[in-house]
Parts: C-alpha cells; sequence; structure tokens
C-alpha cells in the first residue's frame, strides 16, 4: 500500500531541524576542582572535631558515642561545604568533588595513623636503647 503524501507544501529544513544553538554543544566542566575538594575536606574535619569535642567534652558522653557523633558531623560537614561550594563555582562535577573530598579525608587518616605508629615504634626503640 503506498501513500501519497503531499508535495505543495514541504517542510522547509529552516523551521527547526537545523537551528542548533551553539550553546548546545559547550562542553561542561566536569572536571574536579581542587580548592574545591579541599576547602570541602577541611570543612568536614572541622565539623567532625567540633561535633567529637561537644559531645565528649560538654556533654561528658562516651568516647565511642562522640566519635560516632563526630564521624556523622564530619559527614555531613564534607556534603553541604561540596554540594555549597559546587554550586556557587557553577561547576556539575558534584560527585567527583564529593568523591575526592572523601579520598582526601582518608589518606590524611591514614597518613595520621602511619606517623602515629612509626612514633611509637621510635620511642619503644629509644627506650629500649637506654636501658
Amino acid at each position: 500500500m503506498i501513500h501519497d503524501f503531499p508535495t505543495d507544501n514541504p517542510i522547509p529544513l529552516s523551521e527547526g531541524l537545523l537551528d542548533l544553538e551553539p550553546e548546545a554543544f559547550t562542553v561542561q566542566d566536569t572536571a574536579p576542582s581542587a580548592p574545591i575538594i579541599l576547602l570541602s575536606a577541611a570543612f568536614g574535619l572541622i565539623c567532625g572535631m567540633i561535633g567529637l569535642f561537644l559531645m565528649y567534652a560538654v556533654n561528658g558522653y562516651t568516647l565511642e558515642l562522640s566519635i560516632g557523633v563526630g564521624l556523622i558531623c564530619l559527614s555531613i560537614g564534607l556534603i553541604f561545604s561540596s554540594v555549597g561550594l559546587t554550586t556557587l563555582a557553577g561547576s556539575s562535577a558534584l560527585v567527583s568533588n564529593l568523591a575526592f573530598g572523601c579520598g582526601v579525608i582518608v589518606i590524611s587518616v591514614m597518613f595520621f595513623a602511619l606517623c602515629t605508629l612509626s612514633g611509637a615504634l621510635a620511642a619503644t626503640l629509644i627506650i629500649l636503647s637506654t636501658t
């Protein structure tokens, strides 16, 4: 079955089929931003320390509960600061900024643990060598 379409009034190509805006082809900024990552990680750590201090020293809760609340404050501070700074910068790299911010915190904690263990080992060796 063959249809005969009317050809007396064809659709011109300039009525929206090929009218593409140049803004449609711009590349969005999806690369993570180092200042946003570092500021978010710093703000998250500050919120975590404040939460730990308030729960342990001010309210007198146990250390385990205070550490848990401190970690929750750290996470909330990291998320809010990363979302806020990414929004203010006009970037669309929210997920990568959050992931790298968490990575910076994990690497910082691992470095602190390594320094603590090496310091404890050095102190033990010094004490053993002096006796």
